[in-house]
């Protein structure tokens, strides 16, 4: 059977332990590679070994470089695709026989001017998470570059699409699957580097006086947030119960997430001159 015209870029960094799982769920694609930021354990031999190549993320011979800018290394990946379709995959993922099909289907002639989001079930341990605050969660991941869709520059992490007024978006049926750690530790220990390059954003040098104002917003919409998720969540554990639910400790990591951003902010008022 013919390959599917599409790229898959995917970032990885150590990824060894489910990188096999997700190139075999994308082999029918026809053009799969790897932005490795130098890792040291199996993540390059799992890739020669399925004929995937690899691209360096930075031009560096220091081993294991963690990304500060999640969008640009979007990008980058996006620039070095053979395809104009993309389809984002990180490298803890692997997408459904059934969804696999149905983009073969949606490519034989798409319209350009569409965006394609697909349902995103979370692993935990042995705990498949099918409800939390954000279920469903239908990001959109298959996208035209000529579409006028793309990576907003303004997002270090948590890297999110600008989709135009005359996109059309799409939700598919089949899902992608995405292992997430059950460590409490492990998931605080990833949060806090992406705190880390938030809080460097917020306080470089050279900023403008409209960064006050932009923190005040910042103050409310995290604090919403907060708010949000622990308001959907309670709703959650009504309905579903537990036992395909997000634990609580990792709903109180999204909510510490936002408040740290929320102290950020205010600190960032009460020292701006």
């Amino acid at each position: 059977m013919e390959k599917i015209k599409c790229s898959v870029p995917i970032l990885t960094l150590n990824a060894a332990a489910h990188l096999e799982e997700c190139l075999t769920s994308v082999r029918d694609f026809a053009d799969v590679f790897l932005l490795d930021g130098n890792s040291t354990d199996a993540t390059i031999s799992i890739a020669r070994q399925h004929s995937i190549p690899v691209h360096r993320q930075v031009d560096s011979s220091e081993s294991n470089i963690k990304i500060s800018n999640f969008s640009a290394m979007r990008l980058k990946a996006e620039q070095l695709s053979r395809f104009d379709w993309v389809l984002g995959l990180d490298a803890d993922e692997f997408v459904s026989p059934s969804l696999v099909e149905e983009i073969r289907a949606i490519l034989n002639n798409a319209d350009i001017k569409r965006v394609f989001t697909m349902p995103k079930v979370a692993i935990m341990g042995q705990r498949i998470v099918r409800y939390s605050f954000n279920s469903p969660d239908h990001a959109p991941r298959l996208y035209h570059r000529q579409s006028g869709v793309k990576w907003k520059s303004s997002k270090l992490v948590h890297e999110k699409l600008y989709i135009p007024d005359d996109v059309r978006v799409i939700k598919l049926a089949g899902e992608v699957y995405s292992y997430v750690t059950d460590s409490y530790r492990a998931a605080v220990k990833k949060d806090n580097y992406y705190l880390s390059l938030t809080r460097q954003k917020m306080f470089a040098p050279g900023q403008s006086r409209l960064a006050k104002r932009a923190a005040f917003r910042s103050f409310g919409l995290n604090f919403l947030r907060a708010g949000n998720v622990l308001y959907k969540s309670l709703k959650v554990y009504w309905r579903h119960g537990f036992r395909h639910s997000l634990p609580p400790q990792h709903v109180w990591r999204y909510i510490r997430y936002h408040l740290f951003i929320c102290w950020y902010c205010l600190w960032k008022i009460a020292t701006y001159h």
